[in-house]
């Protein structure tokens, strides 16, 4: 059994969280599981989720109900997908695809003068994390639940969750500093 406001874990006979001080609805209605996105949860973990998307949680959760491996589209995450990771806080998935794409093949793309191939790929990577963003999310979320259900106090689900304009401001720096390197660098390789 799970706090509804907090996520911690609470005993059969609590009637106030340890943690944050709720009272707890009566046992036998909250000990019962629902099926959610993610598989089962436990009463009280839904709203943990929620508190975990932030803005939006309706949108992802309807998404992720969805049956198969197909969580929809998501045209934010088309457009910008840098910029909607670090809005969402999937810092480590956004750090290895910059990396991966600008100095595993942009920089080698560009050294042998196929500056053609840029677009395309750019074009492949947005078709991917439209098709395919809201399953890294689902991911991602449950990653940072586990990490808060694991010690609530060290990981509160508003600082591990929920999205981040400092995020998006800082995708956006680091993608600047990036090309301003490349540019610095190599600068024959953008102009020929």
């Amino acid at each position: 059994m799970f706090c509804s406001n907090c996520g911690s874990s609470l005993s059969v006979q609590s009637n106030f969280c340890n943690a944050c001080g709720v009272k707890v609805s009566s046992p036998a209605s909250s000990n019962t599981e629902a099926t959610g996105p993610t598989g089962p949860i436990a009463a009280g973990q839904s709203s943990l989720i929620d508190r975990l998307i932030g803005k939006n949680a309706a949108y992802y959760r309807s998404r992720w109900a969805r049956p198969g491996h197909n969580k929809g589209w998501n045209w934010a995450a088309f457009f910008w997908w840098p910029y909607w990771m670090g809005y969402r806080k999937m810092y480590k998935l956004l750090f290895i695809m910059i990396v991966a794409v600008h100095l595993l093949i942009v920089t080698p793309l560009m050294m042998l003068e196929h500056t053609y191939l840029y677009p395309i790929i750019v074009l492949g990577l947005s078709v991917h994390f439209g098709m395919y963003s809201n399953n890294h999310y689902l991911d991602h979320i449950n990653k940072q639940q586990k990490k808060h259900l694991s010690n609530p106090a060290l990981h509160p689900a508003e600082v591990i969750g929920g999205t981040s304009w400092g995020g998006l401001v800082g995708t956006v720096v680091l993608l600047i500093i990036l090309w301003m390197a490349i540019l610095l660098f190599a600068p024959g390789l953008l102009v020929k």
